[in-house]
């Protein structure tokens, strides 16, 4: 992860600043044993090289070739520690005002060509041989000096050249590139050995280079650990936001689980009715041959009124089973019900979840999108493309359901529809059969009446014979009987039968298919409502990024114009700019900040030197301040590593932000004290309390300010 990478980091960033640590020390230890060894201590080489008149030491002077510092080292003799002084006045009266006990093991010059007896002057060397000071780089204006000092000394390879060369050559010295010196007055062995001023300067820039590289390294160790807070507050968030998408995840899954699971109960009472369906035929087959048995013994006791009560029985029989029927149906209403209320949870859960999208929607439209709000607008664009992705599923899934509803509406609408017309055929039929059934026993009524009427005669036919009776005709019962009525009897039962197989009818089916459409109609407005709320968000999207690319460009150009100018305040005859890596996308691209001090190449800021690193740094840094400037600006020690010219141009350009905000510097450089407007430190009080100092600079005098307060930190605030 991002955390553990800037952890790393922290650890090298840590480890090398161990390291430049022990090399200073070392280097820091060396010069002591340098400076020990030499004579000179190192307040007397401070006093003398701060002190007014004094041009350097020798060695500063020339420029030694890595091969020759020995030679130069033997051939300088007691002069290795002396120092230039610009005229013999000054020379005096800067003895006279030194300490000559701590003097020891120094030499001062005069460089004006006042030679004191003892100097040597320019001399020819034989020929195949060099001057010594001829390979050595001089400045000009000390040229004369340095010949008078060594001006007759020749340089050979080895020790048997220079042998022969002093023998015929007694008026000139002679020193080999081991270090071994052949004079007029002696020999001296081994004369490159000695520990001299050259050694402590070697020493010094060694402390200098690693000081540098240990405050640039300090720099990094910071940014390190700055970057490693960053990332880990970036990890905290992504976890916090992990975990929200985890819980929508669980919740969706929740939803798609119970929506599964009433598919599979719908699927399992499919198949529960029709294996009842099927019963229920295999039943009918079993009744219609029960029925024609019926049918015969119908056929045999026709014409009786109790075999017609019978068969009136058996129809109210079947009503019972209709009504029977019916209650089941409701019972499968009130599952049905059951179902509508769970689909109407499922809903609920639908339109509180798209109200959620929306109002984030209206939030999203309502930001105020500022300079100093990308980073949020990234983490909302993220989110939202997050939203649309989980929207996008959504919607997929509701599809795919509402097709699924849609089918089984259109199933259940066509037998809904089938059933209501088979229904309305079979009422038909039986209010017909209902009514020749009412005319029927009218006419049997009637008969029934005559039979009586005609028997009741005959009794009172006392006359007559019971032969006479019994001879007398008959009334022919059977020709009073419609022979339609055995037909519609016939054409009654094959109704019934085809009821009984076609099964109990849904009373609720027509409500059913109602409530399937009005749910598909919303699913679909909801799907609707969904996509346009999906493109509303991206056109966000669209905007923030546009928004945020328009902010990035300019904000670009400002910076990469004051980051030019601060550089060339900084690097006089230097040249520096910044550049995008992908300018095409301004919203992935990185920024390269490239820097060409003056007399060298176009380079990038990791290939620079320490100090130039931190003077690239200080003008993007102050580039920065001055395209998005702040009310005030903190600056902890920045200018502690640099030397008197860059700490002067560091000043310059605080000195221009001061115009427009107020800018507190905690340092201990005396020249940047001196520029502020109001002082601040901190003292200790005799009986051991500390004490908070402050003056107004331009009310204090220059010899108030030496020495310098004794405080742990400085701190001087610049305002406009």
């Amino acid at each position: 992860s991002r955390a553990q990478g800037t952890a790393s980091d922290l650890e090298d960033s840590e480890q090398r600043k161990q390291d430049l640590q022990l090399a200073v020390a070392t280097a820091t230890a060396r010069i002591e044993v340098l400076q020990g060894a030499g004579g000179v201590d190192v307040e007397t080489r401070e006093a003398i090289e701060g002190s007014d008149g004094v041009l350097g030491s020798l060695l500063a002077m020339l420029d030694i070739p890595d091969d020759l510092e020995i030679a130069v080292n033997a051939a300088l003799g007691t002069w290795l520690d002396a120092y230039a002084v610009t005229s013999r006045n000054r020379l005096i009266q800067l003895v006279s005002s030194l300490d000559v006990e701590a003097m020891g093991g120094l030499t001062l010059v005069n460089r004006s060509g006042e030679h004191q007896e003892g100097m040597t002057a320019h001399v020819d060397v034989p020929g195949g041989l060099l001057r010594l000071i001829d390979v050595v780089g001089i400045p000009d204006g000390s040229r004369p000096l340095l010949i008078s000092i060594m001006g007759d000394v020749a340089l050979t390879d080895d020790w048997d050249t220079a042998i022969e060369v002093a023998r015929a050559n007694p008026h000139i010295r002679i020193v080999t590139r081991q270090g071994d010196l052949i004079g007029p007055s002696g020999v001296q062995f081994g004369a490159g050995t000695i520990v001299g001023a050259l050694s402590i300067e070697q020493a010094t820039g060694e402390m200098q280079r690693a000081t540098d590289v240990l405050q640039d390294a300090r720099a990094q160790l910071e940014i390190a650990r700055q970057a490693h807070e960053i990332a880990i507050q970036d990890e905290r968030a992504a976890n916090d936001e992990l975990r929200d998408i985890e819980t929508q995840r669980s919740e969706l899954a929740m939803v798609s689980e119970r929506a599964s699971r009433a598919i599979e109960s719908s699927n399992a009472e499919i198949s529960r009715l029709n294996a009842r369906m099927a019963s229920l035929q295999e039943a009918s087959v079993h009744r219609q041959s029960r029925l024609i048995d019926l049918r015969s013994r119908l056929q045999a006791l026709e014409g009786e009124e109790a075999e017609r009560q019978a068969i009136w029985e058996a129809l109210t029989q079947r009503r019972n089973a209709v009504a029977a029927r019916r209650d089941e149906a409701r019972v499968a209403r009130q599952t049905a019900g059951s179902k509508l209320a769970s689909l109407q949870e499922r809903r609920r859960m639908l339109i509180t979840r798209s109200h959620e999208v929306t109002a984030e929607i209206d939030r999203l439209s309502r930001i105020d999108i500022t300079s100093s709000e990308p980073e949020r607008l990234v983490e909302i664009e993220d989110a939202a493309r997050e939203a649309i992705g989980i929207i996008s599923e959504h919607l997929e899934v509701l599809r795919q359901r509402q097709r699924a509803n849609r089918e089984i509406a259109g199933d259940a609408g066509l037998q809904l529809e089938t059933a209501r017309q088979r229904r309305s055929e079979l009422d038909r039929e039986t209010a017909a059969a209902k009514e020749r059934d009412g005319q029927l026993a009218i006419e049997a009524e009637g008969l029934r009446v005559r039979d009586e009427a005609v028997a009741e005669g005959l009794r009172r036919d006392v006359d007559a014979s019971e032969d006479e009776a019994l001879a007398a005709p008959q009334p022919d019962l059977a020709s009073g009987v419609d022979p339609a009525m055995h037909d519609w009897q016939a054409e009654l039962d094959e109704k019934e039968a085809e009821l009984r197989r076609i099964g109990p009818v849904n009373p609720l089916a027509a409500e059913e298919y109602a409530a399937l459409e009005e749910r598909s109609t919303f699913q679909a407005d909801q799907i609707s409502d969904l996509e346009s709320s999906a493109s509303e968000l991206r056109k966000v999207i669209q905007a923030l990024d546009d928004t945020m690319a328009n902010l990035f460009h300019d904000a670009y150009g400002e910076i990469a114009r004051y980051y030019e100018e601060n550089f060339e305040l900084l690097f006089p005859g230097g040249r520096g700019r910044l550049r995008l890596e992908d300018p095409d996308n301004l919203l992935e691209t990185g920024v390269v900040i490239d820097a060409q001090p003056a007399g060298k190449k176009l380079r990038r800021l990791s290939l620079l030197s320490g100090g130039e690193r931190t003077m690239a740094a200080i003008a993007f840094l102050f580039a920065v301040f001055r395209a998005r400037p702040s009310p005030f600006y903190v600056l902890d020690e920045v200018e502690a590593a640099l030397d008197d010219a860059n700490l002067r141009r560091f000043l310059r350009l605080v000195d221009a932000l001061r115009e427009s905000s107020q800018v507190l510097i905690i340092t201990h450089q005396q020249q940047t004290m001196e520029v502020a407007d109001i002082l601040y430190g901190v003292t200790m009080e005799p009986g051991g309390s500390s004490k908070v100092i402050a003056k107004r600079l331009r009310d204090v005098s220059r010899a108030d300010l030496e020495p310098p307060v004794a405080s742990d930190h400085d701190v001087v605030p610049s305002s406009p």
